[in-house]
């Protein structure tokens, strides 16, 4: 996210397309994520993390698992797609614990023409959108 220019305002910016939460311990941050909804049904899951999540995996992943059965149900989504760098394997395999299933690579997709993967988390039945 730092390569995308002011953390705050994009934060601000992304709080318009969808749903979004902070998670402190501690009184400090763990970590920031959200959904952007592109359209009915389907949406962008985004995330910041910090050097907290390591020490407190477990909460981490509740957390967002939680999150993304709540937000799916509520604004009836049958697609939550993400882009995950080709390099950070970690994040790609706990997607997939979420899931999520990888669906490819997508060269020249990063801020600075990096390669990035698409994974998705897709239900099998189609679900009424609500706005």
């Amino acid at each position: 996210m730092a390569v995308l220019g002011d953390f705050i305002e994009r934060s601000k910016q992304y709080l318009q397309f969808g749903p979004a939460c902070t998670w402190v311990i501690k009184e400090r941050i763990m970590m920031c994520a959200g959904l952007v909804q592109l359209w009915c049904g389907v949406a962008e899951a985004w995330m910041v993390t910090t050097d907290l999540v390591p020490q407190y995996p477990l909460a981490f992943h509740r957390a967002i698992s939680k999150m993304l059965t709540l937000h799916e149900k509520n604004m009836g989504l049958w697609r939550i797609q993400t882009a995950i760098h080709w390099k950070h394997q970690v994040s790609q395999k706990w997607v997939q614990h979420l899931g999520f299933r990888r669906e490819g690579g997508m060269p020249g997709y990063g801020p600075n023409g990096d390669t990035y993967i698409r994974f998705a988390r897709v239900k099998k039945e189609n679900i009424s959108c609500h706005f």
